[in-house]
């Protein structure tokens, strides 16, 4: 019976009907008060009811007809979603829907396309539709089709197995991924959950260090600016030794804590890399800008910029080893240096001050799931006394996880690798001390985000978006200092540029959290899920002290979806198969539920796992309605893009799914003074002179010889290099 109930979940996006009564209310709000925000000017505001309008399912059909007749193409898209999903059917729903295959914007050709599969028959000339998307080589489309595949099921196997089956071959997993979920359903193949087994062989250790580096004290010369040193890490938590962690063995770190100030209640806006990184280096929300979806290839709105580049405008050298992955190519302005191969500060000019972030990768989830081969290149690494015995581990599992020696292995690998990563803190640190640079540097730990296991990672649960967060800033910050302050990573942006004396521009978010010019402490901060490779989902949340807030958009989806890189993982192999034998107990079910409340409440302090929901609890009432309050207020006062069907999204983006090259740069002379055009609105301009490094162009310069100069805009190919010879 519980294979049944699992092979049902899969089902569950196909046979969407009545969810809510008209009579009831979603979210505080009544039917009627959703449909009448359909005409709000804020677009947020307009689009949160377009989305939630389909919980209501065919109660609201009547809306959904005059929803296709709006003017906001994102609302009827959402129209036609809906439509499908609860298979309201009239002649005028109908015709519509068939006009609306012939809609300027393919996106809303697709859904309209579905919407007639689930009400109309899959007939060939809708497959075409849906096909043809599917083949697309823009993600969010071919995903977006290969889901709605998913939920039509098997009545679309005459007409979507081949397209399926050729996408299938895409050489992009998250297409492939999609593909294979919606196979699953079309073929009504479930899901058979592997064995928790690690692999015999494969992976590899990941290592920071360049041998060929040596140390150069030399270049610390007279420079008086603050040099500014970020590390980060992959996937962790909080469990760290200064944190109060049992388990962990994380002696560097701890003495970081003790040298400078721990931050406690520090968080991450999403709970996966690229995202978050998008917003540290834009300085913004990743919902104000698109970057929500993991691995998208955004074009940010004019203006906005690497925040390095106003750092290189100010003379810092800017360097980052490892991570570029921000929701576009890293353009060629952002850096000084950037890769795998160049390593810190020392390639910079004599007295020259710098900002350099190392980003050590040794605790990224895939390393988890290693061979014990593979491992046993981690705990060489390690003093005997580090090694994590996976028998004790049982006692430190969150309830979530069942006790198994699966999840006990897991668990004794994640902190082997957070110590791994520990002693690379401590080699970065020691090459600091060997280049004198230890006074006069602020460093600055953090993690990208949680945890890289489920419910953790990709998750806006606190074990996926909780981080620890260190500042070390000799004669500056007290020792052994603790801040309970809400901190959010948009705030290292601000924070790093009022440290280097550099005016934050005005569309940033984030708040300075240190020095002369920080910032009071905000009363919540905010949170977001949306596509997680293949799988689609849209959470909004936010948190104080006390309790976290979580509103679900799609509840009809179960929590764990399946994500092809996530499946890989034991543990949650693990859960699979005890959910499916109906082994699992207590906060153990948590993750596997098959679908999810519209709200979510968790006192935070007595529930620190986030397992037991007072949303429909009538004592929390008003924490219930101020945090929803507060989300949606941040919602509309950011612009939340996730709430623009991710297609159409990008194709406002990037017209035809063609990415623009920036205009070649102009320089123009007048005796020996050079200034440098760009007609490319927003675009930076990199300029290299002869015997000189590459520079920022930051205003009219001197300069008697050659002169070479390209032109970018994030999102935009490179322009040609033009080159002006007096």
């Amino acid at each position: 019976m519980r294979a049944f109930g699992f092979v049902a979940c899969l089902f569950v996006l196909l046979s969407i009907v009545s969810v809510v009564d008209a009579a009831e209310t979603v979210a505080g709000k009544s039917l009627k008060q959703w449909s009448a925000d359909l005409q709000s000017e804020n677009q947020t505001t307009r689009l949160r009811a377009a989305k939630t309008l389909g919980i209501f399912g065919e109660s609201a059909g009547d809306v959904f007809n005059q929803m296709l007749d709006h003017d906001d193409v994102s609302v009827v898209y959402h129209a036609a979603s809906h439509i499908g999903d609860s298979r309201v059917k009239s002649d005028t729903v109908a015709g519509k829907l068939t006009k609306l295959l012939g809609h300027e914007h393919a996106s809303v050709q697709v859904a309209a396309a579905y919407a007639l599969c689930r009400i109309d028959g899959v007939k060939e000339k809708y497959a075409a539709v849906l096909n043809s998307a599917l083949a697309s080589k823009e993600r969010g489309a071919a995903c977006s089709a290969a889901e709605m595949y998913q939920r039509i099921g098997p009545a679309a196997s005459q007409h979507a197995l081949a397209a399926l089956k050729a996408a299938q071959q895409n050489n992009d997993y998250h297409v492939k991924g999609a593909v294979i979920n919606a196979l699953r359903t079309v073929e009504s193949n479930p899901y058979k959950p592997e064995p928790a087994e690690r692999p015999k062989m494969g992976g590899r250790y990941r290592t920071w260090l360049n041998a060929k580096s040596v140390p150069r004290p030399e270049l610390a010369g007279d420079n008086k600016r603050l040099n500014i040193l970020w590390i980060s890490c992959e996937d962790i938590s909080p469990n760290l030794g200064c944190y109060g962690d049992e388990y962990a063995s994380t002696p560097n770190l701890d003495r970081l804590a003790e040298q400078g100030m721990r931050f406690s209640q520090a968080f991450t806006p999403a709970g996966v890399c690229a995202v978050v990184r998008s917003g540290i280096i834009t300085g913004m929300y990743p919902i104000s800008i698109g970057s929500q979806h993991m691995r998208s290839r955004i074009v940010t709105p004019d203006g906005v910029r690497c925040f390095s580049e106003y750092l290189r405008e100010a003379g810092y050298f800017c360097t980052n080893k490892s991570k570029t992955d921000y929701q576009f190519d890293s353009p060629v302005t952002a850096w000084d240096r950037q890769g795998g191969n160049h390593q810190d500060w020392r390639d910079r000019a004599p007295g020259q001050p710098f900002f350099s972030i190392i980003n050590l990768t040794i605790s990224h989830e895939s390393q988890i799931r290693h061979s014990h081969e593979v491992h046993k290149q981690v705990l060489a690494q390690l003093d005997s006394s580090q090694h994590h015995d996976p028998n004790r581990a049982g006692k430190f599992l969150p309830p979530i996880y069942p006790n198994t020696p699966a999840t006990r292995m897991d668990w004794a690998f994640y902190q082997d690798n957070i110590s791994a990563m520990d002693k690379q803190v401590g080699q970065v640190l020691k090459r600091l001390d060997e280049d004198g640079l230890s006074d006069n540097t602020i460093v600055i730990f953090w993690s990208d985000h949680g945890r890289g296991l489920p419910r953790g990672k990709r998750w806006i649960y606190d074990s996926g978006t909780h981080i620890p967060f260190i500042v070390r800033w000799p004669g500056q910050i007290k020792p052994s200092t603790v801040n309970d302050e809400l901190v959010n990573t948009e705030d290292l942006t601000a924070t790093t540029l009022a440290l280097a004396g550099i005016e934050r521009p005005d569309y940033m978010h984030g708040r300075v959290i240190v020095g002369e010019q920080k910032d009071p402490a905000p009363e919540y901060i905010y949170f977001h899920r949306d596509r997680m490779d293949e799988a689609y989902e849209l959470m909004r949340g936010c948190r104080d002290h006390r309790f976290k807030y979580i509103r679900n958009y799609e509840p009809q989806k179960p929590y764990a979806q399946h994500i092809s890189y996530m499946d890989k993982m034991p543990t949650l192999r693990e859960l699979r198969r005890m959910d499916i034998e109906g082994t699992l107990k207590g906060a153990e079910v948590t993750f596997m539920r098959k679908s999810k409340p519209v709200e979510e409440l968790y006192d935070i302090v007595h529930d620190p796992h986030e397992t037991v929901n007072l949303a429909a609890k009538a004592k929390y009432k008003d924490v219930l309605t101020k945090m929803r309050n507060e989300t949606i207020a941040w919602q509309d006062e950011i612009g939340d893009l996730g709430l623009v069907p991710e297609p159409i999204m990008m194709e406002n983006m990037r017209p035809g799914n063609q990415m623009q090259r920036t205009a070649k740069p102009e320089i123009v002379r007048e005796g020996d003074t050079v200034t440098v055009k760009c007609a490319t609105p927003g675009a930076s301009i990199q300029i290299t002179q002869p015997n000189m490094p590459a520079r920022l162009y930051n205003g009219s310069f001197k300069a008697v010889g050659q002169v070479r100069a390209v032109a970018t805009r994030i999102g935009f190919q490179t322009s040609e290099a033009v080159v002006s010879n007096p």
